[in-house]
């Protein structure tokens, strides 16, 4: 079955200067043959979704990890802090460790980091400066 086939399992706002690298980190269910019909969206400080930012392309199988960063001023930062190389490098990955995270397919959120209606400073789920894993 499409859709449930991805989730979002990682999500990370780095130390570095200008508050980089920062990383999503998404898993692999099942195989994917197309993956144009998933994407990736942040909904930033509690404003809401912004629906779908980026379109992944290719395909994936199973096992694998998709890595969608943004390193800002600090190019190669994600492969230097965390040792993976990225998947795609994406402004709707800049992040600031409060944000909720959307993955799309087909238009409509099959998994979600946090609440895209509420600033997520003191929440549980905040990850500022740090991860959630």
């Amino acid at each position: 079955m499409f859709g449930q086939d991805m989730v979002i399992t990682g999500a990370f706002d780095g130390p570095l200067t200008g508050v980089t690298p920062k990383l999503v980190e998404i898993y692999v269910i099942n195989d994917i043959p197309d993956l144009s019909l998933y994407g990736f969206g942040s909904a930033n400080n509690g404003g809401g979704t912004d629906g779908e930012e980026l379109t992944f392309a290719g395909s994936a199988t199973a096992g694998q990890f998709i890595y969608l960063a943004s390193e800002g001023s600090n190019p190669g930062s994600v492969n230097a802090y965390f040792g993976v190389t990225a998947d795609y490098l994406d402004s709707s990955a800049n992040v600031n460790g409060d944000d909720a995270l959307e993955l799309f397919f087909n238009g409509s959120v099959i998994d979600m980091y946090g609440v895209i209606t509420v600033d997520g400073n003191g929440e549980p789920w905040e990850y500022l400066d740090g991860w959630a894993y």
